[in-house]
């Protein structure tokens, strides 16, 4: 009985080790094939997107392997002054074909870079390179008499920020941009020069499907219908508009006159907003009642921030229901210039509105508030 119960223990000692040798085995197996590199690229793209440069740098030295497949994403967005550019682009020229965006700062304040820089050096290097953002201290003038080869420039989204407080943008100064889907200002004053006279018909930039303006301002006879106006067709998809409340365009004649007369029926999105207080100029704020939304009769998506109600909000929503038969979307956060209790009770109403019902059941989002 003692030898039966003596061999039961060593057999059963014997199936645990064996047990214990085989899922080491199989740990070392998974640990040494199966790794987070060799996950599917979607979910490391997902897990990328949520580290920094820094973090992905440090990954990719753990040893060569690693280093080969982050290198594309290391170099995939790339942050630089107009001095090194081209410091980069001869140091690290095996690796510029990962470069998808560049954004090219002026940290010495020195406008002589803005004005001496090739930039079709830079295009001819980086040839896959999408995005390009610059910031500018002044106008964009100097990418004017830029000399770009159309074989290398591949730019779709052109971002352009100035730290000056009335630089000025021409449709001219980018006519050697000529894939441009998206372009996005920033402080600018946009004009039209005296030798643009009939450029609608000799430049356009006949693929531009989104236009972003921040505390941009414009004045005649600049129309913003000359952005991709070609052969009096406007293919315009997307229009952004964005102020501060404190800035002066947004109480003046060319604001208000496009808010009435703008018209696009190609638009499919429309977000105006004006942000932050300025209690001062609260009756100066621009009505929602100027918005002329006949104009936009394929709009699938409108997001109104920072207007003036003026009780009108009922009238609003019936044009909302009559004109725009495609829309999937609406925000509105509005302003209203009376005391908190007769808001709240205003809020309580809008609610009631037979209008407001239907445009539930209609709209997969709708949003009213009042800031």
């Amino acid at each position: 009985m003692s030898s039966i119960s003596t061999a039961t223990t060593r057999t059963s000692a014997t199936s645990v080790l064996a047990s214990r040798k085989t899922r080491e085995s199989i740990d070392c197996k998974f640990r040494k094939h199966h790794q987070l590199i060799d996950l599917p690229l979607e979910i490391n793209l997902k897990i990328y997107a949520l580290l920094s440069i820094k973090d992905l740098q440090n990954y990719s030295l753990t040893n060569k392997y690693h280093n080969s497949k982050l290198k594309f994403k290391i170099f995939e967005r790339i942050q630089t002054n107009w001095l090194n550019l081209f410091q980069f682009i001869r140091e690290f020229n095996d690796y510029l074909k990962f470069v998808y965006k560049i954004l090219i700062k002026n940290e010495t304040n020195n406008i002589v870079n803005e004005w001496n820089t090739d930039l079709n050096n830079v295009f001819r290097n980086c040839y896959n390179l999408k995005i390009l953002e610059i910031h500018l201290l002044n106008s964009s003038n100097c990418l004017k008499y830029q000399t770009i080869n159309n074989n290398n420039n591949n730019i779709t989204v052109l971002k352009l920020h100035t730290c000056s407080t009335n630089a000025n943008f021409s449709l001219n100064h980018i006519k050697s941009f000529t894939k441009i889907t998206s372009i996005i200002l920033v402080n600018f004053n946009i004009f039209k020069e005296i030798e643009e006279s009939g450029f609608e018909q000799q430049f356009c930039l006949s693929q531009l499907k989104a236009l972003t303006l921040i505390n941009c301002h414009w004045h005649w006879p600049f129309d913003l219908n000359y952005f991709n106006f070609h052969e009096n067709h406007q293919k315009l998809e997307k229009l952004s508009l964005t102020y501060n409340a404190d800035n002066s365009f947004i109480f003046g004649e060319r604001f208000k006159d496009f808010l009435c007369n703008y018209k696009n029926n190609d638009l499919i999105e429309l977000n105006i907003t004006i942000s932050g207080k300025n209690q001062s100029n609260n009756n100066l704020f621009p009505s929602l009642s100027l918005i002329n939304v006949s104009n936009f009769q394929n709009l699938q998506k409108i997001s109104l921030i920072g207007f003036k109600n003026n009780f009108n909000l009922n009238g609003f929503l019936e044009k909302i229901k009559e004109n725009l038969i495609n829309l999937k979307y609406l925000n509105l956060q509005l302003i209203n210039n009376y005391e908190k209790n007769r808001i709240e009770n205003k809020i309580e109403k809008f609610t009631d509105y037979p209008i407001f019902s239907i445009l539930q059941r209609k709209l997969k989002t709708i949003n009213i508030a009042f800031l």
